[in-house]
């Protein structure tokens, strides 16, 4: 019988606009997409540990009922907490990245380390534990302000803007390794790749659109249209850059989907900053333009690299001309007129889940997004 692949995994990023390569996917709440199973259609009312347990047994049962109807179901998974959903069938699991090797990509420590001398990096000096005081660290690199960021986390989530003595307190004291680094005005910037036995192919680039919020830097959208317009030279280092990160990530053995951040700064100095080693928010972007050119999904070229499948067809000429914003019913972004919008994953009654507005002009030179 065919091979029938499903994604698991707690929210729909990864699924969405993949459901042509997907047979279906599990996820907590629907997501409108083809073949979606999901556990809940309500805010929950159980503590996190409850709603994992619960969750993982209501993905064991549905899948034992598809390996019923088919034993050739395969999961996939991209990350270790959705692989304990359902570890109950890791002998079912699509091949994956070594999970070390993941963990060595997602830290920001690390992976700084590994590529500093392929890629220019911003100056910085990592600490354990925020012990220095606010004056130290003003001596130190001769800045009033200045960014604090922990070793993992996503979306901004631990990365903390420090402006004045107060708000370093507000920070201090927590503990673990932390990055410091002067701040510096700048555009960030993403790149998705997928790294394959015999090639590397790398997407269009978008602007990683930025709130600073509550001194959090929080991520909230992309946008491929200020990507196009990057001058020609800005555009070659970023294609050089990258070209040389994912090559020495492919020498540590990983392979398939991965996303690159870089910053850009007023002198169009391009220095990179972190690797995600999964699917990015903007990613169904993506999907949409490859399915209007014909052209696999990213679940399906992830699929092929991991596989050492072979991948024919051409992807240079791919462009985008959107951008998007993540939108909850307390940020609605209602000031830009919005082209589309895709509603996956987005509940009324739940004032955290997100949807997303479509854009057909760049929206990055609003005022309230981080860039030069």
């Amino acid at each position: 019988m065919k091979e029938s692949v499903y994604y698991v995994g707690f929210n729909a990023n990864n699924a969405i606009k993949n459901e042509d390569f997907f047979a279906g996917s599990f996820t907590l709440y629907p997501t409108n997409e083809k073949g979606n199973i999901n556990f809940l259609s309500d805010v929950p009312k159980y503590s996190d540990e409850e709603l994992f347990s619960k969750y993982q047994e209501f993905c064991n049962n549905k899948i034992d009922e598809l390996l019923e109807q088919n034993p050739n179901t395969k999961i996939m998974c991209f990350n270790k907490k959705a692989k304990k959903l359902c570890v109950k069938f890791k002998d079912n699991f699509t091949k994956s990245n070594d999970d070390k090797l993941v963990d060595t990509l997602n830290n920001k420590f690390e992976i700084r380390e590994l590529v500093k001398d392929v890629v220019p990096i911003l100056n910085y000096f990592w600490i354990d534990d925020l012990t220095l005081s606010y004056e130290e660290i003003v001596q130190k690199f001769n800045t009033t302000t200045f960014v604090v960021q922990a070793v993992t986390g996503a979306g901004g989530t631990t990365t903390y803007f420090v402006n004045n003595n107060k708000e370093y307190d507000d920070i201090k004291n927590r503990t673990g390794k932390f990055c410091i680094s002067a701040y510096i005005k700048n555009t960030p910037l993403n790149v998705t790749a997928i790294i394959c036995d015999d090639k590397n192919i790398v997407f269009p680039t978008s602007a990683q659109l930025i709130l600073s919020n509550n001194k959090n830097f929080m991520y909230v959208g992309g946008d491929f249209i200020f990507g196009l317009n990057l001058s020609d030279s800005v555009k070659k280092d970023v294609a050089k850059y990258t070209q040389n990160i994912l090559n020495v990530v492919k020498g540590l053995g990983y392979r398939g989907i991965i996303g690159i951040d870089y910053i850009l700064t007023k002198d169009n100095t391009v220095m990179f900053m972190e690797i995600n080693p999964r699917f990015q928010a903007s990613s169904f972007l993506i999907n949409m333009e490859l399915k209007k050119n014909g052209l696999p999904c990213l679940a399906e070229l992830n699929y092929k690299a991991l596989n050492g499948l072979e991948i024919t067809n051409n992807f240079e000429n791919l462009k985008i001309n959107y951008a998007f914003l993540n939108c909850n019913q307390t940020t609605t972004f209602s000031q830009f007129e919005n082209v589309d919008i895709v509603i996956q994953g987005y509940y009324e009654k739940n004032p955290t889940s997100v949807y997303r507005k479509i854009y057909n002009y760049s929206v990055l030179n609003s005022d309230i997004f981080e860039h030069i």
